[in-house]
């Protein structure tokens, strides 16, 4: 055996590693540094009920720790910070989610309450479907809702928010040429 090919062990855990290895794969010890690393999974032995925090407002239920460790693995894939949602931009996505009219909604209006009103809330439907489109190519997660996120609700519904805009807009412009056709049909 040559000294390039010699085999060391890690002192934390004793596995066998390569000569030009530096970080083991069993415990995450980092032989360069000196240091081990966090694991990225979570043992149910590891979990106390207190460390848990199921909130809405926390969006993941893993345990919480008072500091954090700079040599930890991330549990999810690193996103750029312009591509996530922040608080502000939550509120935005929000008010444009929220206008959107449900499926039936929007049939029950058209035929029983609003046939008149709803051809001229097509533009204003149009509008907010375009605001929708721009939302949706800046925001990773408003493409791919990520279930660790702290608004997996708000990009679920965002997902459903556009066929509503779509609906409402082919319903109005369905109503115009109903009436097209019956004035025409008239003469």
């Amino acid at each position: 055996m040559t000294e390039s090919s010699e085999q060391r062990t890690c002192p934390e855990c004793g596995h066998l590693l390569d000569s030009a290895d530096q970080l083991c794969v069993e415990c995450g010890f980092h032989l360069g540094l000196g240091k081990r690393f966090r694991r990225a999974t979570v043992e149910l032995t590891d979990l106390q009920l207190g460390d848990l925090d199921f909130s809405e407002s926390s969006g993941r239920g893993l345990p919480q720790r008072e500091s954090e460790n700079p040599f930890s693995v991330p549990l999810s894939r690193p996103e750029r910070a312009s591509e996530c949602i922040q608080q502000g931009d939550a509120e935005r996505v929000r008010a444009v989610v929220d206008g959107a009219l449900p499926f039936y909604m929007t049939a029950v209006l058209a035929v029983c309450v609003c046939f008149p009103v709803l051809p001229f809330l097509a533009p204003l439907y149009a509008v907010r479907l375009i605001r929708w489109w721009s939302m949706r190519q800046r925001f990773e997660n408003l493409r791919n809702p990520n279930s660790l996120s702290p608004f997996v609700d708000l990009e679920l519904r965002f997902q459903s928010a556009g066929w509503q805009y779509c609906f409402s807009i082919s319903v109005g412009i369905l109503q115009i040429a109903f009436v097209i056709f019956a004035i025409l049909s008239r003469n």
